[in-house]
């Protein structure tokens, strides 16, 4: 189980450097692709906190609890949802697109 949760914190910490970097340079570098619409604060504080449900859990289960599964399950689940939500939005949105070019 500790290796398991080693392996389980090291692809999390790995997986949150693009949200966190996404972030950044949306709200503090680059102000105007956070307004655009092209990047949600929404999402990448959904994204980091799954990241960081995913590291708890595998702290946790480093220390040979069990528990920690639940953890790293919600994570997960929350990442698939989101997924789900995703390419929704962008299904829309490309239908969206589609319809405004057969009305011209």
């Amino acid at each position: 189980m500790a290796v398991l949760g080693a392996e389980l914190v090291a692809i999390n910490l790995f997986g949150l450097r693009l949200p966190l970097g996404f972030t950044y340079r949306a709200f503090y570098k680059n102000k105007k692709m956070g307004k655009s619409g092209g990047f949600s604060i929404y999402r990448g504080i959904t994204y980091i906190a799954s990241y960081l449900l995913g590291i708890a859990g595998g702290a946790a289960l480093s220390e040979h609890a069990n528990w920690g599964l639940y953890l790293v399950t919600a994570a997960y689940v929350t990442f698939l949802v989101s997924g789900i939500l995703n390419a929704w939005a962008i299904m829309l949105g490309v239908g969206q697109t589609e319809k405004t070019k057969r009305t011209k």
